[in-house]
């Protein structure tokens, strides 16, 4: 025998219906046999959105003759699951809500590379503690400006200015990544005690001498990384050339600039008089 509760209103237990039957199934069928109520559910054991077993039970309705717990049918009315369905819609809208309103929170400043197992970089750290540097270690300098990168005689140059730490300090060496500094050509480094005027007398130094004063280096924005053609330094200054419409160029015995010029060239003249006829 097994034991089945009809439960036609969730708020009176008191009222519910029990039977114990050899089959399950046909019970229902009689008991219903207007069709299955639309918002009943069928629990296994005892009442519970993990005992719920109505979906089981609409793909293969004889499952529930293998059923050894009690077997739970409650019919919920029909403003309960409008219910659920309105705090769904509520919890939605306040999440938006929140996520509109929700002010920017502060980006959280990075500590030095010198406290870190990992990803040890320079990086550039405005208005941060400098960090005090114990002991022996391979410390990595904090940037104190953006790197300034420009081009002299064709060769890229970087210039950076780099805090290592609070008071004195022995170094024994400086590397780029792993390589010696001394063995990279063209490069110098130069540090200062502190106190020390950063373009006076180095306390250490590697490579040349640097006298330049550091410059504090913002990014522009205007930027957009656009490559300009090379300005073509060709200059002519001669009496016996003119000008007309439709970006003609005239010369008498001057020579001919085609082999000078290429289609969609700029040219700027300089000290022309402006005639109206020859």
């Amino acid at each position: 025998m097994k034991r089945v509760h009809i439960i036609h209103d969730p708020y009176k237990l008191n009222e519910s219906t029990v039977a114990d039957v050899e089959n399950p199934l046909e019970y229902l069928k009689s008991e219903f046999k207007d069709g299955f109520p639309e918002h009943a559910k069928i629990y296994k054991g005892a009442i519970a959105v993990e005992n719920d077993i109505t979906e089981k039970l609409q793909k293969d309705e004889l499952l529930i003759n293998l059923i050894d717990d009690d077997i739970f049918v409650v019919i919920w009315p029909a403003w309960v699951q409008f219910i659920f369905y309105a705090v769904v819609a509520l919890t939605a809208a306040l999440s938006v809500y929140m996520y509109l309103t929700m002010p920017n929170m502060k980006a959280v400043q990075e500590g030095s590379a010198n406290n870190g197992l990992s990803a040890r970089v320079n990086r550039v750290r405005f208005n941060a503690r400098v960090p005090d540097i114990f002991g022996t270690i391979r410390a990595i300098p904090d940037l104190v400006s953006q790197p300034r990168t420009y081009y002299e005689n064709d060769i890229e140059i970087e210039e950076c200015l780099m805090c290592l730490g609070v008071g004195h300090y022995d170094i024994l060496d400086v590397k780029d990544d792993m390589t010696l500094v001394s063995g990279i050509n063209g490069a110098s480094v130069s540090v200062y005690n502190p106190g020390n005027n950063i373009t006076g007398v180095p306390y250490y130094q590697v490579g040349q001498t640097i006298s330049d004063q550091p410059k504090l280096i913002t990014k522009s924005t205007s930027i957009n990384g656009q490559t300009l053609e090379e300005p073509n330094d060709m200059t002519v200054d001669e009496q016996n050339l003119y000008f007309t419409s439709d970006g003609v160029i005239h010369s008498r015995n001057v020579g001919d600039f085609r082999t000078a010029l290429s289609g969609g060239d700029n040219i700027d003249i300089f000290g022309a008089n402006f005639v109206t006829s020859l």
